[in-house]
């Protein structure tokens, strides 16, 4: 079974917050570099709109009457002065005839009826060019000026407008985060108190946790540690209710069987089988304890949370009580009848069949001799299963019927020997099932009629 590694909440919060934030960084960067770069554009593309009005601006008639330029070689030298980039340039007459300048620009010029001035980016080979087109209408005549320029300054640019983009959103994420982080770490610092507080306490401790200063967010843990609390106490008290009722009812059949070893040693021959007979019977008594307080103890929620949970016929579990408590009701001259139906329930097989044993066992006890015990189970009108059990017996007083269920409780009067643990076992059976248990008077009239509903499978 593979095992997820537990991350921390403030790297959870810390890591929620970063994946947002990087990519308004991204979005704002991208934005800034879009519009530092439009910026930085327009003011180049300007720069080639002033060089090609400059040249129209020397455009004349010559003695023909021929569109020239008038562009003497030390103006053309300031014209294609650069600290950076190469400028070239070329004038043409309404015809197409080149003029003036450079004749490979003729084919880059774009075409009368676009944008004017038009730009566009060619490449002319292995080189990169931002081309301006203007298309010139005056006295003179009409002439077309294409005038274009290497990129280098517009690249050096962009990496200027990218890092002036990148870094300030990048530090302001990164101070966000600072941030951020110091306040998840002051907003989570009461879990931290509350996890001191906790480790803190002494084993014996279960109080209630003081809310205090809590966030209402955490309320709600604080709340459910609590209850835990609560049911931890309630558990711990019960443990050590249940350990000093064990002690007790240990204490007096121990006694008895330290008791009766001293007499059989001090006894003559003659007496030796009966002082055995009777350390055999303390013996079955103490086992017989003993038993029952592991059985109520393995019936507990803790421990009957480990046991298998199956599909289970009530039916099949009557036969095997059938089989084990026939002999003891034979023993003690009591009728023990079986009326098994049909009924599959959902639940752990050790634990029915322990409470059904005590429910039998319990009847015949408190059954005189030649009196009955009868055992049904099936489905009720409600579609429940039920388990009952019958007998014949004084039955149980009204006043004694919420008693009897509790653990070492005995019906004061009562003559018969017995750990008070049979119907505290079958209780807990029947509330890990989340089933019900009625106790009520036998259809006859006297005796005990106990039945346990429980949901179907």
């Amino acid at each position: 079974m593979s095992t997820r590694r537990a991350s921390s909440l403030r790297r959870r919060l810390l890591l929620g917050l970063l994946t947002p934030l990087l990519t308004l960084v991204a979005l704002g960067g991208i934005t800034d570099y879009r519009t530092g770069l439009q910026v930085a554009d327009d003011a180049y593309d300007y720069a080639l709109t002033s060089t090609a009005i400059a040249l129209a601006a020397r455009l004349e008639l010559d003695k023909d009457h021929d569109l020239d330029v008038d562009l003497p070689a030390a103006a053309e030298a300031i014209l294609r002065a650069d600290a950076s980039d190469q400028i070239f340039f070329a004038v043409t007459d309404v015809h197409g005839r080149l003029i003036s300048g450079d004749p490979s620009l003729l084919e880059l010029a774009m075409p009368p009826g676009s944008a004017n001035p038009g730009f566009r980016n060619v490449r002319r080979g292995a080189q990169p060019l931002r081309v301006a087109t203007y298309h010139y209408q005056g006295p003179e005549g009409s002439a077309t000026i294409v005038v274009a320029e290497t990129t280098l300054k517009r690249q050096r640019a962009a990496r200027t407008v990218l890092a002036s983009a990148i870094w300030p959103n990048l530090l302001m994420c990164v101070a966000t985060l600072l941030i951020v982080a110091l306040g998840v770490h002051i907003a989570l610092r009461p879990l931290d108190e509350l996890s001191g507080e906790l480790d803190r306490r002494p084993p014996d401790a279960l109080g209630p946790i003081a809310e205090g200063d809590t966030p209402r967010e955490a309320r709600t843990l604080v709340a459910a540690l609590n209850r835990l609390m609560a049911r931890l106490q309630q558990a711990a008290a019960a443990q050590q209710a249940f350990i000093s009722n064990a002690a007790h009812q240990l204490r007096t059949p121990l006694a008895g069987l330290q008791t009766q070893l001293d007499l059989a040693l001090d006894a003559p021959p003659e007496q030796a089988h009966a002082r055995l007979a009777a350390i055999r019977a303390a013996a079955a008594r103490l086992v017989h304890l003993t038993q029952q307080m592991l059985a109520l103890a393995r019936a507990q929620p803790e421990a009957a949370a480990s046991q298998e949970w199956q599909r289970l016929e009530l039916s099949a579990l009557l036969e095997e009580a059938a089989g084990e408590q026939l002999d003891k009701a034979i023993a003690q001259d009591v009728d023990l009848g079986f009326e098994p139906a049909p009924a599959g329930v959902n639940g752990s097989h050790w634990l029915l069949h322990e409470m059904l044993a005590n429910l039998i066992d319990n009847a015949i006890a408190h059954t005189p001799a030649g009196g009955q015990v009868t055992v049904r189970c099936g489905l009720d009108p409600a579609g429940l299963g039920f388990i009952e059990v019958e007998d014949s017996g004084p039955g149980i007083a009204d006043a004694e019927r919420a008693h009897v269920t509790e653990r070492f409780y005995r019906v004061p009067g009562t003559r018969r020997a017995g750990s008070g643990l049979g119907l505290a076992i079958v209780r807990e059976c029947v509330e890990r099932h989340a089933g019900h248990l009625d106790i009520a008077t036998a259809g006859n009239g006297h005796g005990a009629r106990i039945r346990v509903t429980l949901p179907t499978a």
